[in-house]
């Protein structure tokens, strides 16, 4: 059986689908359903399978675009998009290969990685339901759902010959001294692009710095950004690219995970989701949603991004257990 998951995410991951272009993907997998005798919907670009559930599993059809080649390797399966989020896709169409009688949705969605429209459309056409969303928790049940702001700092200073800095402002160095102010704050706090300096041989007047500032429920968000806002204005400019706020996971589709786990003689454990995903659209529409899936964060988006062949298969069979219980 572990071959047999191995090669369909090499099946998977072979076919590209960036975040716009996931038509191809889910042409493909649509045309598995239709072997296995369901019939699959297109909703403006999301692919589902009995939406008229009252309890659906979902995820992404996109995968960022990254430089690697899928291995095997360990137990291990290696390759762009493998675990977020094709491993989720893996084990819905394992799981479907032996359930008698369909009662759960399943959906999946475009463009998580980029715009988050797919889970938005979803959400703003169809009723709130349950729904687990397959994200990398290592088999956790995500009940903790993180908030995040992402700011664009614009830093200034004044030039001055490098050989005298002491006549001058470092853009640069100034944007470090705000990263340390960043970090009082109760929230991880990441740097995602920054750029200044040249080749002139002088110290930087400007410097232009991205980050990413995530906290947990409990921590406000209004308050974060005030904070945030506040620091960068003293170094420059500021401007908010984008802000979600923290929430809770506590609902009946986590206590139902929690039981498909049990019925598996698999003791539940908890974890939060650090990472924005498409839980957040549905939770803001009403809906009741818990996060869980295979594979670790922590290497996705990377060269290194993997998930354990072990684990997706658990998940596939977490998934039969659900459709048993709704």
């Amino acid at each position: 059986m572990i071959e047999k998951v191995a090669e369909l995410l090499r099946e998977l991951v072979d076919i590209a689908s960036p975040p716009g272009e996931e038509n191809k993907l889910a042409g493909h997998i649509e045309e598995k359903f239709d072997k296995l005798g369901y019939e699959a919907e297109r909703f403006q670009g999301n692919l589902l399978l009995n939406p008229e559930a009252d309890f659906w599993v979902a995820t992404h059809l996109d995968a960022l675009t990254v430089s690697s080649e899928f291995r095997i390797s360990r137990g291990y399966a290696f390759g762009p998009g493998v675990c977020d989020a094709k491993a989720g896709i893996a084990a819905m169409l394992l799981a479907l290969e032996r359930i008698a009688e369909l009662k759960l949705g399943f959906a999946l969605f475009v463009e998580e990685e980029t715009t988050g429209k797919g889970s938005a459309l979803i959400a703003e056409h169809y009723s709130p339901r349950r729904c687990v969303v397959l994200e990398p928790t290592s088999l956790r049940i995500a009940r903790e759902q993180y908030g995040s702001i992402e700011l664009a700092f614009s830093i200034t200073g004044k030039a001055a010959h490098a050989a005298v800095p002491e006549r001058g402002v470092n853009a640069v160095e100034r944007a470090f001294a705000l990263l340390e102010e960043l970090r009082k704050l109760p929230a991880n706090v990441s740097i995602l692009k920054i750029a200044g300096g040249n080749d002139i041989y002088a110290i930087p007047e400007s410097c232009n710095m991205v980050v990413d500032i995530i906290f947990p429920p409990g921590v406000s968000l209004k308050e974060v950004r005030s904070a945030a806002l506040r620091i960068g204005r003293a170094y420059g400019s500021v401007e908010v690219v984008e802000e979600e706020e923290a929430f809770n996971l506590d609902g009946e589709a986590a206590g139902l995970l929690e039981e498909a786990l049990k019925r598996m003689k698999i003791e539940p454990r908890t974890s939060a989701m650090p990472s924005w995903c498409d839980a957040s659209n549905l939770k803001k529409a009403g809906w009741d949603v818990v996060v869980f899936g295979p594979g670790e964060l922590a290497p996705c988006h990377t060269q290194r991004e993997r998930v354990s062949l072990r684990e997706v298969l658990l998940t596939s069979r977490v998934i039969e257990e659900l459709n048993a219980l709704v």
